[in-house]
């Protein structure tokens, strides 16, 4: 099951700093310590202990695919996910326009630092 794959994978980064950055504009999202994580039905929670000390969750949508790498975590919103080979199901897509999430259509890094 993904959950639990994904779960594996963000259990070695548990009480480690991190930064999570979107791929797309080379920005930081978040910054600070994994301090913990839930995964409930389509979300992904962190919780995460800024540099200034205090504590904010951070919710982001279940990505459509994640990889892990020696030091990051990406997690893949890229639409070709959706529609795949499907001519018109990308041209609805295409439809729906641009977005303003940091998520759409874009890859979220989490690095350690």
């Amino acid at each position: 099951m993904r959950i639990t794959e994904l779960e594996d994978h963000l259990k070695p980064i548990l009480q480690d700093s991190i930064e999570i950055v979107s791929e797309k504009t080379k920005k930081i999202i978040r910054k600070g310590t994994l301090i913990l994580y839930s995964i409930k039905e389509f979300y992904i929670t962190l919780i995460i202990r800024t540099t200034k000390g205090e504590t904010k969750q951070y919710h982001m949508p279940f990505p459509f695919d994640f990889e892990l790498s020696k030091n990051s975590l990406k997690f893949d919103y890229e639409l070709h996910h959706v529609y795949q080979t499907k001519k018109a199901l990308q041209d609805i897509v295409g439809d729906l326009g641009d977005s303003k999430s940091p998520f759409y259509d874009n890859i979220i890094d989490i690095r350690r630092l």
